[in-house]
């Protein structure tokens, strides 16, 4: 069971970017016939029942890759980074409540408010932007609707923030810049 949970946080995490991407990905078909290949060295080396078992593991992890997948495609890069973003949000809050101060950076929420600090889901090595203080903090990421888009519509955006930020400029810009100039 735990395999199967695994295999389908990757299928759905691989799917989502597949989208943000818009790559081409081979994990399918390779979970398939990894599953086969088991499969088949499962049966050739089981007899009776058991061999039985052998074609119902293979149709298992079949059904669950392509459900997996379908769950993937119902997701999107913004909506999967938005939700990541709402669990950070939530561990500032609790941050400030219990140290009557936000965080200087968002490695001070793990593991005691957050276990862990997933990133953004727009580029693969995308990180958050953050900047925090004794009364402000704000989170933001660069955001890309879709790949391929013109610049014009890659901006940077700050889905959780508190108070005021003591000046306007801040490290997404640098971020935001650097995306815009490899951009189409």
């Amino acid at each position: 069971m735990l395999l199967l949970l695994l295999l389908s946080t990757l299928v759905v995490t691989e799917t989502v970017w597949v989208q943000a991407e818009d790559s081409i990905t081979i994990q399918h078909i390779i979970i398939f016939l990894a599953a086969i290949a088991v499969g088949m060295l499962m049966a050739w080396g089981l007899s009776g029942w058991r061999r039985l078992g052998s074609l119902v593991f293979v149709l298992v992890v079949t059904l669950t890759a392509y459900f997996a997948d379908q769950q993937g495609w119902r997701l999107t890069p913004t909506s999967v980074t938005e939700a990541r973003a709402e669990k950070i949000e939530r561990a500032i809050q609790r941050y400030y409540e219990h140290q009557g101060t936000y965080p200087a950076s968002l490695s001070e929420l793990a593991p005691s408010y957050l276990l862990l600090i997933s990133q953004p889901m727009i580029y693969r090595d995308q990180t958050w932007c953050y900047e925090g203080g004794a009364d402000y903090y704000r989170l933001g990421y660069v955001h890309q609707p879709a790949y391929g888009v013109p610049d014009e519509y890659i901006t940077i955006r700050i889905p959780a923030s508190a108070g005021r930020p003591p000046n306007p400029g801040w490290s997404c810009d640098q971020v935001l810049e650097r995306v815009k100039s490899k951009a189409p």
